[in-house]
């Protein structure tokens, strides 16, 4: 290698004469390259340095390294160390001196296959300040933890490099620049202050890559829109940066006018960027105010909701938690078609609680009355859609709007309803007010709850097991609704046919009436959840009182079990938090909302008790917002799970969750030994097609190293792998090639076939492969025979040959 790093004489003119034609100098470059070689720096110093005129300064090697370079860069430390001490006492020039490729000692010295610290200290000592960021750069990419923690200390711009390596598309893994990034962070560059470098000068991947690492967008994102720089903005945007929490600090600006400015112009670029990038309206301005609501901050609430489109206000949301302090704040800055449209929405679908707080918050009805009045007279009389519009009268009368001028025979009509209900016993209540509830007269429910309706019988009730009662059980009975259906549509009897049995239509029969009750029942429970009569509180106290059963029936209706769930972590009941997780809830939605409220707190608390993490990373990435999904990857979210669900799932949108998993540091082989453990066959081989042969080899590898398995269980999921497609082949020639004897013996005592390779190793007249794969346990024998049966004599002497040559390295001695 030293030979190699000769210069010819032709290439350096300034010393051809000096160095070609004098026989003396040529054997000084022999006698150098020898103690090099040797790493004898007495021999080299003799060599060097012996006549006044002192050639080492002049003399250059490949690519015009000094002697410096050149025992930096060959690992002779002897040398290498002498020479820096000896060039800083007679003040040489080799300390700081560049190569044709711009490399100095100290870049090569990081650029090291060792961490050697001892070297870069001597060469910071004697003066080296040359090639700073180049140098943290090459120690971050080799992981050299010691060299690298020196050179942060030094005045190099370590949040620059951290975004060049991160930008950097030359020949390294996305694996190694995601662990040089995370080295850097770890040693205190901030991936923050890399993010303003890399918006303007780096492939917006660099700030995708930051945002996972843990930069902070959204103040970045709040000073371009300060500095009115569209484009800056619009890269943070398609990069992933946190733009509801931009919002949020923006609205917070004492300054009214800039406030309304910046926001403005945020919610503008944000919206027409991901519209142009995704063809995505997530109303993330919505969620900005709802999160300020929550936070009980109604004046910055307020702020930010002037500076948004009207319709992106959440009335709805505002609604349905209650605070009528903020709806009546809100309204001052609102127009009337705002508030009245959500309440109409809430009027027709029976949101009781809902209605009752935006008529409480002062919002006027009369535009709705009117309406509905409308709709009802333009209506069919017995009519279902007649009959609902009704309803909605009702139930706006009885929400609070009666001083409106609802029709008299209405008024009526109520008031006597009221006095029927007034005379009802207990268990009378109770069953008028499950038939209003699973047939949604909610205004009746309304009037049957205020006069003590059991809410958690009926609860109870509607959760059981979809039974029908004993007199729709009867054969008759199902027999002579199918003839009355098919006599109405007018459709052949598959009885009369005789295309179909009495007791196998009677079974059908059977099971539409089943299907029915159950839609019946949970029709019920979703109507009491809409109405507002079952919330979060009932479902925890239903937990906490030990009745699963309606529990689960609750649970499976809107986010009611997520609403619960981190209710329930911030009163610090953990306890009965892990009942809900995973039995009524995966709380993937729980831990999204925390991370994008920034509440990492609640996020620990939601992953210590079980929460989907995993899944919650995946739909961040899904969503491109990577600065807070990169809140979860800091939070030891699994990436390699996540990579494996990406890769099942297949998502268009999975296409770029799986890029940024991979850019983190996801590997393939462990998200394939995920789907393994869990036996998802098509995932397996869905994983294999996409990481090739490496991500392969690196499964199996990982897999027969682990302590933490039984042989059997090893084995078995060998063959789920082989069983997938997994060509085993490649990754044993692989071995022998890197010589990994120990591992491709686990891998073949394991169970991996040996038979075909053997044969074509044979085929190929490889010799030494074969005798490498026999001494490591492969089946020669059925080789052999198969090699004999088809006549393939040449392969066939090969393989006698590999054997005799593994017999003599393998004892015991292998018979055949």
């Amino acid at each position: 290698m030293l030979n190699e790093l000769c210069f010819p004489p032709s290439r350096s003119p300034s010393i051809e004469n000096r160095f070609h034609a004098n026989p003396d100098t040529q054997n000084i470059r022999k006698a150098l390259l020898e103690a090099l070689e040797k790493d004898d720096w007495s021999v080299f110093e003799a060599a060097a340095f012996n006549d006044a005129e002192t050639l080492i300064e002049k003399m250059r090697f490949d690519n015009g390294k000094n002697c410096l370079h050149v025992a930096v860069k060959t690992g002779s430390q002897s040398v290498a160390l002498n020479l820096i001490k000896l060039a800083h006492e007679r003040r040489l020039d080799l300390i700081n001196s560049k190569d044709l490729t711009g490399y100095t000692p100290l870049m090569y010295a990081a650029d090291s296959a060792t961490d050697n610290l001892e070297l870069v200290d001597a060469l910071f000592n004697a003066g080296a300040r040359e090639g700073l960021a180049q140098a943290l750069k090459s120690a971050a990419q080799r992981g050299h933890v010691a060299i690298a923690t020196r050179l942060v200390g030094t005045d190099v711009d370590a949040p620059t490099v951290l975004a060049e390596i991160i930008a950097d598309d030359a020949a390294h893994l996305r694996r190694v620049k995601a662990n040089a990034a995370r080295l850097l962070i770890a040693l205190g560059v901030s991936a923050t202050d890399a993010l303003a470098y890399a918006v303007e000068h780096c492939p917006e991947e660099a700030a995708s890559f930051l945002f996972l690492l843990g930069a902070n967008g959204a103040d970045a994102l709040a000073s371009a829109a300060n500095a009115r720089d569209q484009s800056r903005l619009a890269r943070l945007v398609s990069a992933g940066a946190d733009v509801e929490t931009a919002l949020i600090s923006l609205a917070k600006h004492p300054d009214r006018l800039v406030h309304y400015r910046d926001v403005s112009f945020l919610n503008r670029i944000n919206y027409s960027e991901r519209w142009r990038r995704w063809h995505e309206t997530s109303r993330i301005d919505t969620a900005a105010l709802l999160r300020l609501l929550k936070s009980g901050d109604t004046a910055t609430m307020l702020t930010l909701a002037r500076a948004i489109a009207p319709e992106h206000r959440g009335w709805d949301e505002l609604a349905k938690s209650g605070n009528v302090e903020a709806l009546t704040a809100l309204r001052t800055i609102s127009g009337k078609d705002e508030s009245e449209t959500c309440l109409r929405f809430f009027v027709v679908n029976g949101h009781w609680n809902s209605l009752k707080t935006l008529l409480d918050a002062g919002v006027p009805a009369s535009r709705t009355l009117e309406s509905l009045l409308r709709d009802l007279r333009a209506s069919r009389p017995g009519s279902l859609e007649y009959r609902n519009f009704r309803e909605s009268l009702k139930l706006l009368f009885v929400a609070g709007a009666d001083g409106l001028p609802f029709p008299e025979e209405l008024r009526d009509e109520i008031n006597e309803r009221k006095k029927e209900i007034s005379s009802f016993s207990p268990s009378e209540v109770n069953a008028a007010f499950l038939s209003a509830i699973t047939n949604k007269y909610t205004a009746d429910a309304a009037l049957l709850l205020d006069k003590g309706a059991d809410l958690i019988a009926a609860l109870q009730y509607l959760s059981q097991p979809e039974e029908i009662d004993d007199a729709s059980l009867s054969s008759e009975i199902h027999l002579l609704r199918y003839r009355e259906r098919v006599g109405r549509l007018g459709i052949p009897n598959l009885i009369d046919t005789g295309r179909v049995t009495s007791e196998a239509l009677i079974s059908r029969e059977m099971r539409i009436a089943r299907d029915m009750e159950a839609g019946r029942r949970s029709l019920g429970i979703r109507n009491l959840i809409d109405a507002g009569a079952v919330t979060a509180q009932t479902l925890i106290d239903r937990v906490k009182a030990g009745d699963m059963q309606v529990s689960r029936a609750i649970a499976k209706h809107r986010n009611i079990a997520t609403d619960a769930l981190v209710e329930l972590i911030v009163q610090g009941d953990q306890e009965t938090a892990r009942v809900l997780v995973p039995t009524l809830t995966d709380g993937q939605l729980a831990l999204t909302q925390a991370v994008r409220c920034n509440d990492l707190n609640l996020a620990r608390a939601l992953i210590e008790i079980g929460a989907d993490g995993p899944g919650a990373l995946l739909s961040l990435l899904r969503e491109k917002h990577r600065e807070v999904a990169g809140r979860l990857i800091a939070l030891g979210v699994d990436v390699h799970t996540a990579l494996m669900r990406a890769v099942r799932e297949g998502h268009d949108s999975d296409k770029t969750a799986i890029g940024d998993l991979i850019m983190i540091g996801a590997q393939f082989s462990i998200a394939l030994l995920r789907a393994v453990a869990l036996g998802e066959t098509e995932t397996v081989k869905k994983i294999l097609n996409l990481g090739g042969t490496s991500a392969a080899t690196e499964a199996l590898l990982t897999l027969s190293q682990d302590a933490t398995l039984a042989y059997n269980l090893k084995a078995s999921r060998l063959k789920q792998l082989i069983q997938a497609g997994l060509n085993t082949d490649r990754v044993l020639e692989q071995l022998i090639e890197d010589r990994k004897t120990a591992q491709l013996k686990t891998l073949i005592a394991l169970g991996a076939p040996t038979v075909k390779l053997l044969i074509e190793l044979s085929k190929q007249r490889n010799r030494i492969g074969a005798r490498n794969l026999i001494i490591a346990g492969a089946d020669f024998i059925t080789a052999m025979r198969t090699l004999q049966i088809d006549g393939e004599q040449v392969a066939l002497t090969v393989l006698v040959l590999a054997l005799a040559g593994a017999r003599e390295r393998m004892v015991p001695a292998v018979s055949l």
